[in-house]
């Protein structure tokens, strides 16, 4: 009995492939870009550059699996929606095999050979276009860490195989399973019965459901309407939970209601109605929504998800893109940021004001009557840090003082923007301290910045006795503060009157080496910082001697990411200092790419997978349909239409079935795109990406369309030929 159900196995999957072409393409997609994705992540290429890298590298695979697992669900929805139509279409089949003596349980045998067979075949196909499609992402990854071409071989994740395997197997079992349970079931009278029942129109209450259409359309304007009011006047979460219910909501109701709205609308414009047979194609079309009415829903929000993954994906990379082009330009620098052992840090650390204050009160003592030397932080590292000197070069320092005074009291903004002798106009102040909080104000050493500027060959900053300046790299305070030194304003800080006399741009203020959690600062001349006064903590750039990227890769092995030695360096940290984090930004910089490259990659995957769901999903329902259609085609032969009137009206109705889910998806992505644009400007240029986002689905979209058409046309019109 084996090698008869194997045979007739074969020869069904031989059958079905012809007409189900697409399902076991889609399926070999999904196989191909599961597995290249899954081994986006090959540690040992990128152990050869960094160990932090390593470790972000483990940390996005464990999310790229976790994406694969959701996705995964996705995937076998479709292996299960397609075998149930599969099975349904095939009562008849199953009816004569039952009629001729076979059990239940050998149908079952026979189906669960036929979807070994195509979870085999798939698979075999499937890894190998895989494992060369990951080829082209493992070049990729060596590309973004700047290593040689040379370095990226032939790779195989057996990870992600096994992964893959295991994930398609559980699929296919799944599937055959539900199968199973569905045949069991089956009685001999009812398969007969289903097999030669002729379709009816199902058609609703049409001005009822024009209707329900309307209000959707409606509901999905208002909803539109509050996500703008979210974008201009800030995110809200109760009004985006709202926006975002009511779209849900109006998107499945719409695709209930469509067919009585385009029943009505059509029947009312009588030329159209009767021409050809345009009849025809509306009752059929309104006949499918309201029997598909949720599939279409799901269709459209899967397309809606894969568009806003890519849009705000690729907008958030680009975003990142041009932050790591800022950041290229300062590669070949280190950053080092040292706490002092501080008795009274400030108490607010929110914006990086506060430093350690572990030390106790005898150790603080001690270091207060510790001299200057003792805050050399560069000094420091050239006699406790091994190959410091070796590799650095120029540096320079900034101090982050308290006060000015040893019996100063420390100052907050709120009290500084705030003096009445300031005259200082109260939205500006509420303006800037809604962005910087209560914060205490951090002093810098004039000597201290224009050492910074001199570093990177800038014009020195010059300040009278008795003048401040700010320090910012927010543009709009930089505004707010230029408007105050325009007015002259004069500020008490401890027993000094001192005058604003403006901001440092942002973009010098950049080129200070100040940590990048820091808030806003103030530069005084050094005259005033009196010298009894401790900073409670030091950042210092330095630039590498070596500049080329094997002295870059150099000191980041050597050094900053010798995890080894870093260890035994700050074990033994000496007073005064408390603690000392040692980066190198050419690190920073290779893991930002790596950022930018797994996060494009993840939405594209995230996209790609969902638009080839979501494309297969509605292929496969009217490949299923054209099953039925081939016999309303062969009467509309008979009753005299032309076999041109009869492709036209297959055209029709595949294309309306194939892009209103999209038209709708389409809108609502826009609208995302829309808000995310207008709230955050620095994702805003997700919309560049719009059109290239718009086209690959287009593509993709059409490509599925026009395969899934030619499909049907051939399995109506070769019945027809056949009759």
């Amino acid at each position: 009995m084996t090698p008869m159900f194997v045979k007739l196995a074969w020869g069904n999957v031989l059958r079905s492939l012809r007409d189900f072409t697409i399902y076991f393409i889609t399926i070999v997609i999904a196989i191909v870009l599961f597995y290249g994705f899954n081994c986006l992540v090959n540690r040992d290429l990128i152990a050869q550059f960094s160990v932090s890298a390593v470790r972000f590298s483990d940390i996005a695979q464990t999310m790229i699996r976790a994406v694969s697992m959701l996705l995964s669900a996705v995937v076998s929805y479709l292996v299960i929606s397609v075998n149930l139509f599969v099975v349904k279409r095939r009562f008849r089949e199953f009816a004569t095999y039952l009629l001729i003596g076979m059990r239940k349980t050998h149908l079952i045998r026979i189906v669960i050979v036929e979807n070994f067979i195509c979870m085999a075949a798939a698979l075999v196909v499937g890894l190998a276009f895989g494992v060369l499609f990951s080829q082209f992402v493992n070049s990729y990854i060596t590309t973004t860490l700047d290593l040689p071409l040379d370095s990226s071989t032939f790779y195989i994740s057996w990870d992600a195989l096994l992964f893959t395997v295991l994930v398609f197997g559980a699929i296919f079992l799944a599937s055959s399973l539900i199968s199973a349970i569905c045949i069991s079931k089956f009685k001999l009278i009812v398969l007969f019965k289903n097999s030669f029942v002729t379709e009816r129109f199902k058609l609703r209450n049409p001005y009822i459901l024009f209707v329900l259409c309307i209000m959707s359309f409606v509901g999905i304007w208002h909803s539109y309407n509050i996500l703008a009011a979210c974008a201009q006047h800030g995110f809200d979460e109760n009004e985006f939970l709202l926006a975002t219910g009511l779209v849900a909501i109006s998107s499945a109701l719409c695709c209930f209601s469509l067919s009585g709205f385009v029943v009505t609308v059509v029947r009312s414009i009588k030329p159209l109605y009767t021409k050809g047979l345009c009849c025809y194609v509306v009752r059929q079309f309104a006949n499918s929504v309201n029997s598909t009415w949720l599939t279409l829903t799901m269709v459209t929000a899967t397309i809606f998800i894969a568009l806003s993954s890519l849009t705000i994906g690729l907008g958030i990379v680009s975003t990142l893109n041009k932050d790591m082009g800022n950041l290229n330009n300062a590669t070949t620098s280190v950053f080092v940021s040292a706490s002092v052992n501080y008795d009274e840090a400030p108490a607010a650390a929110g914006s990086g004001a506060a430093a350690s204050s572990s030390g106790a009160s005898s150790a603080a003592q001690a270091t207060a009557q510790t001299s200057a030397q003792a805050y050399n932080l560069s000094h420091y590292l050239e006699q406790q840090l091994p190959h410091w000197r070796d590799y650095v070069d120029k540096t320079a320092k900034l101090h982050y003082y308290l006060r000015l005074g040893s019996n100063d009291e420390q100052l907050e903004w709120t009290q500084l923007l705030s003096q009445p002798a300031a005259n200082i106009d109260p939205s500006v102040v509420a303006g800037v301290l809604s962005e910087i909080g209560q914060h205490h104000i951090s002093f810098y050493k004039l000597s201290d910045v224009n050492a910074a500027l001199r570093l990177h060959n800038e014009e020195e900053l010059t300040l009278k006795p008795n003048e401040i300046a700010f320090v910012t790299e927010n543009a709009a305070r930089y505004d707010a503060y230029q408007r105050v030194a325009a007015q002259k304003s004069r500020f008490s800080i401890g027993s000094h009157q001192l005058t604003l006399t403006g901001s440092m741009t942002p973009e010098r203020s950049a080129l200070l080496p100040r940590a990048q959690d820091f808030s806003d600062g103030c530069i005084v001349p050094d005259a005033l910082i009196d010298a009894q006064v401790k900073p409670y903590r030091v950042t210092l750039q330095g630039y590498l001697s070596d500049t080329s990227k094997q002295g870059k890769i150099a000191f980041m092995h050597d050094v900053a990411d010798n995890t080894q030695l870093m260890d035994a360096f700050k074990a033994h940290i000496k007073e005064p200092w408390g603690n000392i984090d040692v980066v190198s930004m050419y690190q920073i910089f290779v893991i930002g790419n790596l950022s930018k490259s797994l996060g494009s990659l993840m939405s594209v995957y995230t996209g790609l997978v969902l638009l080839v769901a979501a494309g297969c999903l509605l292929a496969l329902r009217e490949l299923t349909a054209a099953i039925s259609t081939r016999e309303h085609m062969r009467k509309l032969l008979q009753l005299g239409a032309t076999r041109a009137q009869c492709a036209r009206a297959l055209f029709a109705q595949v294309a309306v079935y194939f892009f209103v889910p999209a038209a709708l998806a389409a809108s609502h992505a826009l609208c995302v795109n829309t808000v995310f644009t207008s709230s955050l400007p620095s994702i805003g240029k997700s919309s560049d990406f719009m059109l290239l986002v718009a086209g690959v689905m287009t593509c993709g979209y059409i490509l599925y369309f026009v395969i899934t058409y030619a499909l049907a046309h051939a399995m109506c019109f070769r019945h027809c030929a056949q009759r």
